[in-house]
């Protein structure tokens, strides 16, 4: 059974890299929070961090009898069924995760936080940032740290994601026998933000009241709350994809 398969490799995957495997029952434990405590508590740094997993919602297929053709045929329905989590600290992209869902067609969603990855470009480059949550309040090289997150937008995307999926699911080469499906890639969800930067601390403290009061007449009273609290916007980016074949 291909889904019995899968376990097993993951189960070998984590037992070789000394990684905790953990199921969570409860749908009110946020496995971000879950992840990075383990990080911390291991001292993890670099490599998978753990798998976690919970059954949830899923889109699956099964085969089924058409009455008025008389043949069998492939239906789509809405169903549950075990996801892996696998939680990766990528020397490139940072802190990341990897969706896999045990049931056909083993849709594999991958999010990966634009920041994180700008962070690790500039501590290659030896640029200085101060990094607050997820946003940058100073940069010691505007102009090179912009490049840096210009060539993002230049990424050969279906090679990167197909090395973090052969990391965490190398069963899928063998799962259809001789034949090798790939995996097609789309954007499912994006997210982009702008970083608003100032020259001196005087001139925001000057501004700040003012962006303030018109967020909280121009927005819902979420939105305010949210940009005032961080005194920034978030940014994330998140690729999903299908096992099926290119086309």
């Amino acid at each position: 059974m291909l889904t019995h398969r899968i376990k097993e490799a993951t189960q070998e995957l984590a037992e070789n890299a000394g990684r905790p495997v953990r199921y969570l029952a409860s749908s009110s434990l946020r496995k971000e929070n879950v992840a990075r405590d383990i990080a911390e508590r291991d001292g993890v740094t670099e490599g998978l961090v753990c798998v976690l997993t919970a059954v949830e919602p899923c889109h699956t297929f099964t085969v089924g009898p058409n009455r008025e053709a008389k043949k069998l045929e492939l239906r789509s329905h809405p169903g549950k069924c075990l996801h892996q989590y696998f939680y990766l600290i990528d020397p490139q992209l940072g802190w990341l995760n990897v969706r896999l869902q045990t049931w056909f067609p083993f849709t594999v969603p991958i999010v990966i936080n634009g920041r994180e990855w700008l962070s690790r470009e500039l501590c290659r480059k030896g640029i200085d940032f101060e990094r607050r949550e997820n946003c940058f309040t100073d940069l010691g090289d505007v102009s090179r740290a912009q490049k840096a997150m210009d060539r993002q937008l230049r990424t050969a995307w279906p090679r990167l994601l197909d090395r973090l999926v052969r990391q965490v699911h190398p069963s899928h080469r063998t799962l259809f026998g001789k034949d090798r499906l790939h995996h097609y890639w789309s954007a499912d969800e994006t997210e982009w933000a702008t970083d608003v930067m100032f020259r001196s601390s005087r001139e925001l403290s000057a501004l700040y009241p003012r962006l303030v009061q018109y967020a909280m007449t121009t927005f819902g009273s979420g939105e305010p709350l949210s940009s005032a609290r961080s005194s920034a916007f978030w940014a994330s980016a998140a690729v999903s994809s299908n096992s099926a074949k290119r086309k």
